[in-house]
């Protein structure tokens, strides 16, 4: 995937997995532009009811870990036009968010607590959440996704 610029522009698949204790999805992320507002990296989800994804609040520009509707943990403020890699991994009630910018080798890591225990897998969305009208004004690649927590060494 590369550029996202308008609502509608999102990618969504079903992947029908069923329910989901252990996951990791990572990628690539640039804001081009803060839209002020909720914007998503992906969801894994079945529908609003049921999800996990990675979202900025509402001010368009803090990161965080959004499990059925409800902020995790927030991982800081992305600068506009900076690469980042971000990535979830979770295990049952807890997880890890690690993360870091393109110009930095080092990975920093979030704890997760408090996660519901499983997710159903029912759709994955890249750009947009369940809500819709949370799309990504910016730049997603190098999607990858896993069943299992992979470590920071791993990922």
């Amino acid at each position: 995937m590369a550029r996202i610029g308008a609502d509608g522009q999102d990618y969504a698949a079903t992947w029908s997995l069923g329910t989901q204790a252990n996951l990791t999805v990572c990628a690539w992320v640039k804001i081009v532009t803060d839209r002020n507002d909720y914007s998503t990296i992906f969801s894994v989800d079945n529908g609003t009811g049921d999800n996990w994804l990675m979202q900025t609040g509402a001010d368009g520009t803090t990161m965080a870990f959004v499990g059925d509707a409800t902020t995790q943990q927030n991982i800081g403020s992305l600068t506009v036009g900076t690469w980042y890699f971000i990535c979830l991994a979770t295990a049952g009630t807890s997880g890890t968010i690690y993360y870091r910018t393109a110009a930095t080798q080092t990975m920093s890591t979030t704890a997760v607590t408090g996660v519901t225990a499983s997710v159903n897998a029912v759709n994955f969305r890249i750009g947009d959440s369940p809500w819709g009208a949370e799309w990504w004004n910016g730049c997603i690649n190098a999607v990858k996704s896993w069943t299992a927590q992979l470590s920071a060494a791993e990922v």
